[in-house]
């Protein structure tokens, strides 16, 4: 069944649709939850804040990480750059 009002898409970086006007995409929820922790992270940590699957959270991290925007020092620690 549709809805009654047109649903607007749009494809992100992560080639995934987002429903434009909704929230924010995983990997932009991901660098947000960096920044602000300013420290470094795990994984984990952003798992406990229910950002995204864990797929999407790892492909989130890959694309910061190869975009500049963060760096891991060690095995599974983030941080922005």
């Amino acid at each position: 069944m549709l809805p009654p009002e047109p649903i607007f898409a749009e494809l992100g970086e992560d080639f995934e649709f987002h429903v434009i006007g909704q929230s924010l995409t995983v990997k932009q929820q991901v660098f947000a939850y960096i920044v602000r922790a300013k420290e470094y992270i795990t994984p984990a940590q952003i798992f406990s804040e229910s950002i995204g699957s864990n797929t999407s959270v790892y492909k989130a991290l890959k694309a910061l990480s190869d975009e500049g925007k963060i760096v891991k020092s060690q095995w599974g620690h983030y941080k922005k750059s």
